[in-house]
């Protein structure tokens, strides 16, 4: 057969851009044959096959498997092309979804590392926050008998469950149903663990907040004896419930007195 009107693999790769093992690949699994086999294994393409690899090259680069690309070279008409890309897209569109709330959970991750290395320890200050979304652990703690690692380790199991497919910054709420406390009510009272998400039912209230960095959950009872002084001594009383964010976690520490917590309490006048 006279195979000078033919391209030969190696031509035939330069013109594609398609490595020659990647052709070879493509004629064992029937995705692009060539037109002509010669009896000694050489391979020769021909030119209108560079229109089918532009069209490889299209379905290649919006991500579509291999065999639906067979399947559609082999069935092609312009509605089954519509229908594919149509579907592709949808598939695109759910993949932009996911890298956009993965960016929004590196985003909070930083943000934490970034506080935590302008955080001023064991300094009382009152400031303005805004709304936080929160999604809470269905599970129930007492203060007194409250270890960090299982209830971290369970509000990422149920948020999981619940489509928060990424590990966002955590923290725990101690319930309070009293505008004056003192440390002992506060060591008994029920304790909820959450996680700072993008959107969710449940938040954290815009407000003005009294706060304080501290080092892990030893601290935790005095950091609570200091915050009742400054309540008391600045005519303060607390609205709604204590939160404790988790500022630097186990990205950056290896146990959680290790860990730089940041106590968040809404105030307003006594």
């Amino acid at each position: 057969m006279d195979t000078s009107n033919f391209l030969t693999i190696s031509q035939f790769a330069d013109l594609s851009g398609i490595k020659r093992k990647t052709l070879i690949y493509y004629d064992q699994i029937g995705l692009l044959t060539p037109k002509y086999t010669a009896e000694n294994g050489y391979r020769y393409y021909d030119y209108p096959q560079l229109y089918t690899v532009n069209m490889i090259h299209l379905f290649r680069e919006i991500k579509m498997p291999l065999a639906e690309i067979k399947e559609h070279l082999q069935n092609s008409t312009p509605e089954q092309a519509a229908l594919l890309l149509k579907r592709q897209r949808q598939v695109i569109r759910q993949k932009q979804e996911y890298y956009q709330q993965m960016a929004n959970m590196v985003d909070r991750q930083l943000d934490s590392l970034e506080e935590y290395a302008a955080a001023d320890q064991l300094k009382f200050s009152v400031v303005a926050l805004e709304r936080e979304p929160l999604f809470f652990s269905s599970n129930v703690y007492q203060a007194v008998k409250f270890r960090a690692s299982i209830p971290l380790s369970e509000i990422y199991q149920q948020s999981f469950a619940a489509g928060y497919r990424f590990i966002y910054p955590a923290g725990m709420m101690f319930k309070n149903t009293n505008a004056i406390l003192d440390a002992d009510e506060l060591n008994a009272t029920d304790v909820y663990t959450y996680i700072k998400v993008p959107e969710a039912a449940e938040a954290r209230p815009a407000g003005n907040y009294l706060t304080c960095y501290f080092y892990g959950e030893t601290t935790r009872v005095r950091i609570f004896h200091q915050m009742l002084d400054y309540l008391e001594k600045n005519h303060l009383q607390i609205e709604g419930d204590i939160y404790i964010d988790v500022m630097l976690n186990a990205l950056a520490a290896k146990k959680f007195d290790d860990f730089l917590l940041k106590l968040i309490v809404q105030v307003i006048p006594a």
